[in-house]
């Protein structure tokens, strides 16, 4: 359109004057050539790309297709012209006409090819930029599972061989406890092996895993183990990393049951916190004489300017570390750590935080993001 009312505009006074519809159907099929020569441009371009290190390959052949393009484009241009309005060519001989649009339009048909090739290379390049994100998200998503299956599979030895310990020291005390014990380990590994490369699950079945590894705790311990379970049943089907409490859980048990003369209690509670929900394992902490113990945080709490902030309703004594608390970080609670950043590298609301309370005992305390899964 554009170059039809310019052909009508620059007309000679002295020429006859020319209707705007047959001068743009006679355009349109002069940009219809330079529309399908626009995949073969391209196509080019992808085969001699104008790189520095081909350069002196490159562009002494798309000069050379440059020029035959607009050779082409200026001698139809031509032709199609003159077909079109011969009144306006008069008595001048039809190669003085050619040679007059070689002139106008070979300069035109040049700079309209490279125009082209550029286009074609900045799309090449936007293609190969936006591939080259997606390939470096798919790489980031896979090492990010890939650590999160490193991690979890370094939980289950863990476990496994603190367990098998526990089992040694029965077998001569107390065979048949022993025997239960195997017995509960098995049903256990067989959940958890099924589970290797299960990221997350459901809250349901994160329970009922650490139900059996209740089970062979409540074998060893027998009456001196309390278990109390606080579950808003509205959490059952939110996603939990998958073995997330069985760590925290071993760590109460050994910490507050293991080390008391009497009876220890262990709470687990899981609870709804805004957008997000909390996992919650208590223990009474060793016998003391009520000494006050240190909070560690791990993790991060963002947002919260102190424990109290980050956990509603808790209060943590301080904030510096002990002899105590860096025994329970032990490998279960740093790996829970790695798989919070690895699982959610964008959730503000995944963090672990250990609370020691005023009672003695300690609290750990899971922060997720709440999506739940739909079996």
């Amino acid at each position: 359109m554009t170059t039809t009312v310019g052909l009508t505009l620059n007309r000679n006074p002295s020429e006859p004057e020319l209707s705007l519809v047959p001068i743009f159907i006679s355009q349109l099929l002069v940009w219809w050539y330079w529309a399908a020569l626009t995949p073969a441009v391209w196509w080019l371009g992808r085969t001699f790309p104008v790189e520095r290190q081909r350069l002196a390959f490159s562009l002494p052949i798309h000069a050379a297709c440059a020029m035959a393009a607009g050779l082409f484009y200026a001698i139809s241009s031509a032709l199609i012209m003159r077909l079109s309005f011969p009144e306006t060519a008069g008595t001048e001989p039809l190669l003085q006409w050619i040679r007059n649009y070689l002139t106008t339009r070979l300069p035109v048909g040049v700079l309209l090819y490279f125009a082209l090739l550029g286009i074609g290379a900045a799309l090449d390049s936007r293609l190969r930029l936006r591939q080259r994100d997606l390939h470096a998200a798919r790489l980031s998503e896979q090492l990010a599972q890939a650590q999160v299956q490193a991690l979890q599979t370094q939980l289950q030895p863990h476990f496994l061989f603190n367990t098998l310990h526990a089992i040694g020291m029965l077998v001569h005390e107390d065979p048949p406890a022993a025997g239960r014990m195997l017995t509960r380990l098995g049903d256990l590994l067989r959940q958890t092996l099924a589970l290797t490369d299960v990221p997350e699950i459901p809250l349901r079945q994160e329970l009922s895993i650490l139900d059996d590894y209740l089970g062979i705790e409540r074998v060893r311990f027998g009456d001196r183990l309390s278990v109390e379970l606080e579950i808003d049943q509205s959490l059952l089907s939110a996603a939990v990393p998958t073995f997330v409490m069985q760590p925290l859980v071993e760590n109460a048990v050994r910490f507050g049951v293991t080390s008391r003369v009497g009876p220890g209690r262990v709470r687990i509670i899981a609870k709804p916190v805004g957008s997000g929900m909390q996992l919650v394992v208590q223990d009474d902490g060793p016998e003391t004489n009520g000494e006050q113990k240190s909070a560690e945080l791990l993790g991060h709490m963002p947002g919260a300017t102190s424990l109290d902030e980050a956990t509603p309703g808790m209060m943590p004594i301080g904030v510096s570390a002990s002899t105590h608390s860096e025994a329970r970080n032990g490998i279960g609670l740093s790996s829970i750590k790695a798989r919070l950043a690895a699982l959610y590298p964008h959730e503000e609301q995944a963090s672990l935080a250990l609370i020691k309370l005023p009672n003695g005992g300690t609290s750990a305390v899971l922060s997720l993001p709440r999506r739940d899964i739909h079996a």
